[in-house]
């Protein structure tokens, strides 16, 4: 239903982007925060342009206040807003692999499935 309340462009673009993505890995849709992963993707961005132009990074990573503390953080809490996503789907995808049963609504040959399958035990 449509609530008469403007959503912007980049959001849905977000929404349908990361819902792809999503969808492929994981063959079935995920339901998540698109304000949350947009909020993720901007803290990882940070992160990888303050490593890749701050050439004592790897130092001042552990010194609190600095820039590079500071990403290091940001880029942790972004790390937890993605797993909150896809940690209870991959748990779903391992125990439909232990027990050789299928989600109801996963289509074949997703990524993290074959991944799964594959793997040496």
């Amino acid at each position: 239903p449509d609530s008469g309340v403007p959503v912007g462009v980049d959001h849905l673009a977000t929404k349908a982007a990361v819902g792809v993505v999503l969808f492929f890995l994981f063959g079935r849709h995920l339901d998540f925060d698109t304000a949350l992963v947009r909020k993720s993707a901007k803290y990882m961005i940070d992160s990888l342009f303050e490593k890749l132009t701050n050439p004592i990074y790897g130092l001042t990573k552990y010194i609190p206040n600095t820039t590079a503390y500071k990403t290091e953080q940001k880029l942790k809490e972004s790390q937890i807003i993605i797993d909150e996503v896809v940690a209870s789907e991959l748990d779903l995808l391992l125990e439909e692999y232990k027990n050789g049963t299928k989600h109801p609504d996963r289509t074949e040959g997703s990524v993290m499935a074959s991944l799964i399958a594959n793997e040496p035990r």
